[in-house]
């Protein structure tokens, strides 16, 4: 991680509390390349916002999977989904949380939307795979755009690919 070059935005939210790392045999490591879940977005989420899981504990979640949020993430999503932060998915006509999946860079943008300032412009998007931003997650993207927390790679966003943990702590970083 010394020489990652997410390392500055890692340590500061590390320092912030924000995200604590994975612990492995080695000992605690941040695992920048690794893809995060919902679930682990969401308490990352609420920490940046500065808020307390704890405060959440009696907040009732309707997702049809809740038996399969690992009880560490549990107040990261109660408190995004009761600010309306978190929404889920329709699965079968069922809501779902899908805590413990990876996150697409177009879901943690649209999370990331909802919680960033308002009034950013909306940039027209040019990359060459804008046409792949789902129309759910257009506005958002725009404004991140706009805002510059969003820039790319090699004039592309990868909207659906898995976002990892380095580029969520840049964009946290990058909306402070």
């Amino acid at each position: 991680m010394t020489t990652h070059w997410a390392r500055a935005y890692t340590t500061y939210l590390y320092d912030m509390g924000v995200t604590n790392g994975v612990e492995t045999t080695e000992g605690l490591q941040f695992q920048p390349e690794k893809n995060i879940t919902r679930g682990e977005f969401a308490l990352m989420v609420t920490r940046w916002m500065g808020l307390n899981p704890d405060d959440y504990a009696g907040v009732e979640l309707p997702f049809a999977d809740l038996a399969s949020i690992p009880s560490w993430m549990l107040g990261g999503m109660k408190a995004t989904y009761s600010l309306g932060i978190l929404k889920g998915s329709l699965e079968g006509g069922q809501l779902v949380s899908r805590a413990t999946e990876t996150i697409s860079r177009a879901e943690a943008m649209t999370i990331l939307g909802r919680i960033q300032p308002k009034g950013y412009p909306l940039a027209a998007l040019t990359f060459n795979d804008a046409a792949s931003v789902a129309g759910w997650a257009q506005s958002h993207v725009q404004s991140l755009v706009g805002q510059g927390v969003i820039s790319g790679y090699d004039n592309q966003l990868r909207p659906n690919d898995p976002v990892k943990r380095s580029e969520v702590a840049k964009m946290l970083y990058a909306i402070l």
